[in-house]
């Protein structure tokens, strides 16, 4: 074994391989790894090779896993994963001193889904999640491992800070959608819809982090996204997915800026928007 906890670094965050650098050929997927004892500790699953022989790294799934997973199958003829809605990110250094955090400690919540679990519970944008269920919580892969252990229908204590203060929370996790559902829920974000314009708006935390690449948007970047318009919307070069960064040259940085905007400009007909799309400043104007 040359490592454990591997996974979010091979594109696979639910898993928690063992590393090992033992030869494994293709087509030993689903053999034991054994430890000198003889003792199986993991499930042999694929190889990185450069040569397409047993020369490479090898990850395998802890013993313990499959365990799980074969009694869950056993039991329900299927294997399903927990879910409580949030889209979790590391906390970097200049966050961690600011929060007064221990070092290795805690994951921050960019955003919560409307109507999920971690939201019922009353779970905030920019809560750090400290420990779940006992288990000190120290990185993102961990924590979407752990969440995804938990059987659906179990209430489970999150300790969470928020801002300087701790409190728990009672989040009771359900199963995780299938991908489709999954995928139509997170690609839609919590838009405010606004007579104003006929733009509906919402805030780049709010965004799932694979449409923001896709948008070219960075996840820190502030302004205010453009996700649709109403059919009375007045014709411009606007377009779904540009982030509005001034409106008549007053700066939108959040959708606080962007709502007292509105409301100090109801009456006026004609705006000039800074927007950027896909990493391109451009300067578009619409008449009401």
């Amino acid at each position: 074994m040359s490592a454990k906890s591997r996974g979010d670094q091979i594109g696979a965050p639910y898993q928690n391989f063992i590393q090992t650098d033992t030869a494994i050929n293709p087509g030993n997927s689903g053999g034991p790894l054994v430890n000198i004892s003889g003792e199986v500790v993991g499930i042999n699953t694929m190889i990185y090779t450069r040569t397409g022989g047993s020369l490479g790294i090898g990850f395998a799934i802890p013993v313990n896993i499959a365990k799980n997973v074969v009694s869950s199958l056993i039991k329900d003829g299927k294997f399903e994963r927990g879910y409580i809605g949030i889209y979790p990110g590391p906390i970097d250094d200049g966050m961690r001193t600011a929060l007064k955090l221990p070092k290795e400690s805690g994951v921050i919540v960019n955003s919560v889904i409307a109507d999920g679990p971690a939201a019922r519970a009353g779970m905030k944008d920019g809560d750090v999640i400290l420990a779940i269920d006992g288990q000190d919580i120290i990185s993102v892969p961990q924590l979407m491992r752990i969440v995804a252990e938990v059987p659906a229908g179990k209430t489970v204590p999150f300790v969470i800070q928020r801002q300087w203060q701790k409190m728990t929370l009672q989040i009771t996790v359900v199963k995780r959608p299938d991908d489709e559902k999954l995928s139509r829920k997170e690609d839609t974000p919590q838009s405010e819809t606004a007579a104003w314009l006929g733009m509906q708006i919402a805030p780049v935390s709010s965004i799932n982090p694979l449409q923001l690449r896709r948008l070219g948007i960075d996840p820190n970047e502030t302004g205010v996204v453009i996700t649709g318009f109403s059919e009375n919307a007045p014709e411009s070069e606007l377009a779904p997915g540009d982030l509005i960064k001034e409106i008549n040259y007053v700066a939108i940085n959040s959708i606080d800026d962007y709502r007292r905007f509105v409301e100090a400009n109801k009456g006026k007909k004609s705006f000039i928007f800074k927007v950027k799309r896909q990493g391109q400043m451009l300067w578009v104007g619409m008449n009401a």
